[in-house]
């Protein structure tokens, strides 16, 4: 649809500087090397995951091509104690169940001060119940979600919301939840850490300072979105440019990208 709308737009009459192509799994590898080969391609874009990304950087790099990769996210949202707290609670929400949670955007950390945690967790459950989840693109997407949520019950994290459970019949979405985590649990210990779930799930990590935020924000192998909640701009922008991500939003929903961002 989107090469049919350029083309009536008029880039028909410049043959073949738009093309779509779809290719069966077990072609795949195959017809991958040989577009980042050819010698009018100058530049590979990939949107995907790590494993297959390794493979591609590779290959560019096989071919002395650069390339620009966006694996995943684990995006968090950070309740300073002087945000809206009901603004805050909605936007976390609704970031972190919207389309199953299938976004790259999705919120899948949220990260609060101690001294607001309790009433923002009151209102972010509140919320949480009136939030549906929707429906994976398939079953192994859901089964993932799953798998990532049984991982942190049997190492006995509590959930605030939710559990470990699919919805209607099928396997084919998993229940919205949200699992509280120490903020210095290790990634090799917990899934839930640093592997994105893709999933409409959260874990909710309560920290102290404004530096442990940031911390937490940044403890990460991924770098996509974030966004901090405070009604104080200037303490906004400060994080803002401590946190290790291509776009940071203030008071704003992670599933989100500025018009303005390259």
């Amino acid at each position: 649809m989107i090469v049919d709308i350029y083309r009536e737009a008029g880039l028909d009459q410049y043959p073949g500087a738009i093309n779509s192509l779809s290719v069966s799994r077990q072609d795949a590898a195959e017809v991958t090397e040989k577009l980042i080969a050819h010698p009018y391609i100058r530049k590979i874009e990939f949107i995907g995951s790590p494993a297959v990304g390794r493979i591609i950087g590779a290959t560019a790099a096989k071919y002395l091509k650069p390339c620009l990769m966006e694996l995943g996210g684990k995006c968090p949202a950070i309740v300073f104690d002087d945000a809206n707290l009901q603004q805050a609670a909605t936007l976390c929400a609704k970031g972190a169940f919207l389309h199953h949670g299938q976004i790259c955007f999705s919120t899948e950390r949220i990260i609060v001060q101690r001294k607001v945690a309790d009433k923002f967790q009151e209102l972010l459950i509140e919320v949480a119940e009136s939030t549906g989840g929707g429906t994976a693109v398939h079953s192994g997407i859901a089964s993932h979600a799953y798998d990532v949520l049984e991982d942190a019950k049997q190492k006995g994290c509590k959930f605030i919301h939710g559990g470990v459970d699919y919805e209607g019949e099928g396997k084919k979405a998993v229940k919205p939840a949200l699992v509280q985590v120490d903020p210095k649990t290790a990634p090799e210990d917990l899934r839930i850490v640093d592997e994105e779930t893709f999933g409409p799930s959260a874990s909710v990590y309560i920290v102290d300072t404004d530096e442990e935020a940031i911390a937490v924000a940044n403890k990460s192998a991924f770098g996509l979105n974030a966004t901090v909640h405070t009604t104080n701009l200037e303490r906004g922008l400060k994080a803002a440019r401590e946190i290790e991500c291509g776009q940071v939003h203030i008071n704003s929903i992670t599933v989100y990208t500025s018009r303005e961002c390259p």
